[in-house]
């Protein structure tokens, strides 16, 4: 085999199609540029305002979470997520918990328990190559560059490690990578291409808790070799935690939806105490027996079941042996014979696994039966290899002293192949094609159905349970028989998605890497796919209902619906006939809102890794345009969700940091912060987040308002309309109570933290909120202008109503329109200098601080669909493009690092306050694609390429994008929800392409644009249909 270069043989490989010519690359041996580290302290200039704050922070809230909740914060600053480059593409589909992988094939951060990562890499997890020839073993290695393993597992120390770090190579496009490995001395190269089923419009196969591993080995050489890949899995261990000290007992109340009121005296009992803390056993799948493999059901963390299935397909050309069962120990068994004290099965035939798939633990061996993992290498290593055992299994008794310090009990499926000798003699690394081939496929597969977050009151089945409700064994083999099954399907349908913008040769190759890459966070964002399935005793089944309305059950100091601006108050079908002819646009919209809550259940994602609360709104502001344009159902059940949270009041008592003062946990029609904590219990007890009571930040009522604009016009959903238009109203017109304290239309801030950038002080007039609050009022008029059209299917249902002030449609369109104008003329006034809008027009601080973000209303406006001007003057616009790009993003480290949150006049750093000089992933992309729809692609694109660059290139961050990083290379936050932003871009470029030039007032480069961009928007603006929503690709 001749190969001259790394570059070579990726090369060849991606010419032939057995890799992706884009995405992430990386030698195993990568370095990134800078070392980086989690961000600690703050300048001692900007300390003095978190002294307070951290005071009360320490010993009013976190002492008493940690040491007599048992629970841990929302977020906690003294335990920091450690800096690690060595992430990849993770694991599985969207809300299914998540399993990573590093990019040197190491298995690592998990998060199958709810809210809960463990980032330790587990040794028994990995991929092991054997070479035969002539009844010869000839090579015998791990396929990972590691060379020492944890004391724990000190059996597997006699085990070959350390795979030449040079010889190996990574590919990374989500939900995808591939995997390359140099076997030169025996002219071999193998490639694993792993495959998790995440699939737009698809709200089935993305949330299957599985991966495929494809392995295809390529023989350059004269002679046919035997090829052995052999799969080890023992599964994430999480640490075990505390039980939480909490009442979980609630108070009888009866909800006006009708719910029959019972005496809810019992603790919730999840299901049984288990009597096994691990049981493993092998299979063949009776529907389609050639797969076989090996399953481990074990209690992860010590309190949640999860069956572990790993399997491999056999064929006249493939063989498969399994091990059911070794330990991680160092005890030595004669690898040839069985341990005489193993018990046989009841006969030759039988399997552990019954037909309910649930092991009897009598048929069951003790874990000390099972060889050791020295014993199994060894055997491996034979000529015979791995002997396949079809009847034994092992289990793990559940004893207090085991659960102290479990014993380790892994499994191993080998296939072995034959692979063909090259066609010619002359073949090469060159010339993959003249190459002898044979694959191999493998399966893992994490089944968890039921799961509960530490509040403790309501059980969850996650979704992909609708398809596959087997408990244990049995579930995990069916979901191990779908994924062999159905993977070649999968690519077809990723393909399908992502190629059309792959094969641009107009977009750079940075953007395809990092538009795809960036969605790793749906499947790695501690996301929650759920259907609640009881709640103190009471089903699911027993109530009608809604998701979420059955989770905020009996709660007897909240009122869900206090001023009935939805349907929910009516109690049934048979109230129809007092509806006058269908006109009554609540009872219309409750049954929509009741369709939509069935079909797409209950979703959420953390905001970040550090940052533990779900569906964050201010930052899934930025980040819903991967929802939207990927899974726009998903995205309307979230806005839903977060409607009825907003109109709900909860007058429980909470401690705000801030002030050091109590305040009710949600007032009604202030939009919710937060869904809720996994510590506690999300949907139900939402506003997890206590620095400042939420009610009363500026940002979170426009953003709500401005996401159900996009999503209306995105989807053209009338139904979803007419639901959202009495709760924007309310909201709006609350706000405008609160907060617009001389009548000009205009929102004040009130001078403290009361936005997204929670320690950037704003007072008065701001270029952020006050931008939003514009782009607010035009999203409302604009909705509320269509509802009232002639056309409309809306109208008849509006105009035979009122507002809840009982105003009518056309009045309040006609108000809103007015304080529109007004308060676009007081922003203009208030905080334009000529170049830039201030960050606020009250002279305290640095208040003429030049805000990378202070277009956002507008840029969220430009990339919804919104002309140019709707908000702000477009030569406004332009001009501050231009001041950010001069000042913020190029005067620093020559634009390298990408755009500053906040700069001063004469091109310096804004040093007041942490945020201001840090530089955030989301708003870089944001701003990016407000470039883009302004005439400025060139520097959209370059804008965006420095902030990818930086993270994924020089500061090793890649498939952990923080919130936030800085000049010397400290970061905050890695791995959150924000940078999904960059899903704007492609929304940008589409929404360019369909103005066909007329969205800027620079028409030259505007035309210029439009070249580059027409052929990739023809193709992957793919429009789709399904009943009242329309898909937007």
């Amino acid at each position: 085999m001749s190969v001259e270069t790394d570059q070579n043989v990726i090369q060849v490989l991606e010419n032939l199609g057995a890799v992706s010519k884009h995405g992430w690359k990386a030698r195993f041996d990568r370095k990134p540029e800078v070392q980086c580290k989690p961000f600690g302290f703050p300048r001692l200039s900007q300390i003095k305002s978190f002294i307070p704050m951290a005071f009360r922070y320490t010993f009013r809230f976190y002492l008493r979470k940690r040491l007599i909740e048992k629970r841990l914060p929302f977020l906690d600053p003294s335990q920091h997520v450690p800096w690690k480059p060595i992430y990849g593409v993770p694991m599985g589909g969207i809300g299914c918990g998540a399993i990573g992988r590093g990019f040197r094939g190491e298995f690592v951060r998990s998060s199958l328990i709810p809210g809960m990562y463990s980032y330790d890499p587990q040794p028994a997890d990995q991929f092991i190559l054997t070479i035969r020839k002539g009844g010869e073993t000839l090579f015998h290695q791990v396929l990972s560059p590691q060379t020492s393993v944890p004391a724990f597992a000190n059996g597997l120390r006699s085990w070959n490690w350390g795979f030449s770090a040079q010889h190996a190579h990574y590919i990374g496009l989500y939900p995808r990578s591939w995997t390359v490995y140099e076997v030169a001395h025996f002219n071999l190269i193998l490639v694993c291409h792993q495959v998790s089923p995440v699939l737009p419009h698809d709200y089935k196969a993305s949330c299957l808790p599985t991966c495929v591993f494809v392995w295809t080995v390529f023989n350059f050489g004269s002679e046919a070799l035997e090829v052995t890949i052999s799969f080890s899995w023992h599964g994430p261990s999480p640490a075990p935690r505390s039980a939480p000290n909490s009442n979980n007992q609630v108070s009888n109340h009866k909800q006006p939806n009708g719910l029959s009121s019972v005496e809810l005296t019992q603790p919730l009992v999840k299901e049984p105490v288990a009597d096994y803390l691990c049981r493993s056993a092998s299979f063949r799948s009776t529907k389609n027996p050639a797969v076989s493999g090996c399953l481990l059901d074990r209690i992860i963390g010590n309190e949640l079941p999860c069956c572990f299935g790993i399997a491999t397909k056999a064929s006249d050309e493939v063989r498969v042996s399994r091990c059911p069962g070794y330990t991680l120990s160092r005890r030595p068994t004669n690898p040839f014979e069985p341990p005489t004290e193993r018990k046989p099965p009841k006969n030759a035939h039988d399997s552990p696994v019954s037909d309910t798939g649930e092991p009897d633990l009598t048929s069951l061996c003790s874990y000390k039966q099972a060889p050791s993992a020295h014993t199994v290498w060894e055997e491996l290593k034979s000529p015979m290899g791995l002997r396949d055992l079809d009847n034994i299994g092992y289990h793990i008794p559940n004893r207090p002293t085991l659960r102290r310090r479990t014993p380790k009990l892994a499994v191993m499926v080998s296939a072995t192949c034959i692979v063909p000798p090259a066609r010619s003699a002359n073949a090469s690394a060159g010339d993959l094609s003249e190459a002898g081939q044979s694959q191999l496929e493998f399966a893992v597969v994490w089944h968890s159905p039921l799961v509960w977050f530490r509040g403790n009151k309501v059980i969850y089945r996650r979704r992909y349970a609708r398809w596959f409700p087997e408990p244990g064994m049995l579930g995990a083999e069916r979901l191990l028989e779908s994924a062999l099954s159905n993977w070649k399907d999968w690519v077809e349908r990723i393909e399908q998605w992502q190629n059309p913008v792959l094969h641009n040769s107009s977009f750079p190759d940075w953007y395809k890497s990092a538009l795809f890459n960036e969605l790793y966070y749906l499947t790695d964002g501690g996301t929650v796919w759920l259907d609640p399935v009881a709640f103190q005793g009471i089903t699911s089944q027993q109530s009608k209902l809604i998701p979420i309305d059955f989770v905020r059950a009996f709660k007897g100091n909240a009122s869900l619906d206090p001023l009935q601006l939805t349907g929910r108050h009516l109690d049934d079908d048979s109230d129809q006939q007092n509806h006058h002819g269908g006109a009554d646009f609540k009872w219309q919209s409750w049954k929509y809102r009741s369709r939509v809550a069935q079909e797409m259940g209950l979703f959420a994602y953390l905001e970040g890794h550090e940052y533990r609360m779900y569906n964050t709104l201010d930052v899934h502001y930025n980040s819903s345009w991967a929802l939207i344009k990927l899974w726009p159902k998903l995205q309307l059940a979230v806005l839903l969700d977060c409607a009825d949270l907003a109109i709900e009041e909860d007058q429980t008592q909470l401690y705000f940091i801030h002030q050091g003062r109590y305040g009710i946990r949600s007032t009604e029609s202030a939009v919710p912060h937060d869904f809720g904590d996994p510590e506690g219990e999300p949907w139900r007890d939402a506003n997890a987040y206590v620095m400042y009571p939420t009610k009363d930040w500026k940002d979170l009522n426009p953003k709500f308002v401005l996401q159900v604009w996009r999503d209306w016009k995105l989807t053209q959903d009338n139904d979803y309309l007419l639901y959202m238009l009495p709760i924007v109203n309310r909201i709006i017109q609350v706000s405008l109570q609160s907060w617009d304290s001389n009548g000009d239309g205009m929102i004040e801030n009130s001078g403290f933290p009361d936005q997204t950038y929670d320690t950037w002080n704003a007072q008065g007039i701001s270029a952020y909120t006050g931008g939003l609050w514009l782009a607010c009022l035009y999203s409302a008029c604009e909705m509320l202008e269509y509802a009232l059209s002639a056309n409309s299917p809306l109208k008849a249902f509006l105009i035979a109503s009122n507002s809840e002030d009982e105003v009518s449609w056309p009045q309040v369109q006609k108000e809103l329109q007015i304080l529109l104008e007004s308060a676009k003329t007081v922003y203009d006034r208030a905080l334009w200098t000529g170049t830039y809008y201030i960050y606020q027009n009250t002279p305290v601080g640095n208040h003429e601080a030049i805000m990378a973000d202070q277009l956002s209303g507008h840029g969220f406006l430009r990339v919804g669909g919104a002309p140019p001007g709707a908000i702000l003057p477009s030569e406004h616009v332009i001009m501050a493009l231009k001041t950010i790009q001069s000042t913020n993003w190029e005067s620093i480290q020559n634009g390298s690092l990408g755009v500053i949150n906040g700069g001063l006049p004469g091109a310096k750093r804004d040093l007041s306050n942490v945020q201001a000089e840090e530089f955030w992933v989301g708003v870089n992309y944001s701003l990016a694609a407000t470039m883009i729809l302004e005439g400025m692609s060139q520097e959209g694109f370059s804008l965006a390429e420095a902030c990818y660059n930086t993270i994924y290139n020089r500061f090793g961050l890649q498939y952990q994008t923080p919130e936030a990083y800085m000049i010397d290379g400290r970061f905050r936050c890695p791995g959150y929800m924000r940078p999904l932003a960059i899903w704007s871009i492609q929304q940008a470029l589409e929404t360019k392409q369909l103005c066909n030039g007329t969205t800027s007032t620079n028409s030259l480069q505007e035309t210029e644009d439009d070249e580059m961009l027409t052929d990739v928007l023809s193709k992957s603006s793919n429009i789709s249909t399904d009943g009242n929503h329309t898909d937007v690709v």
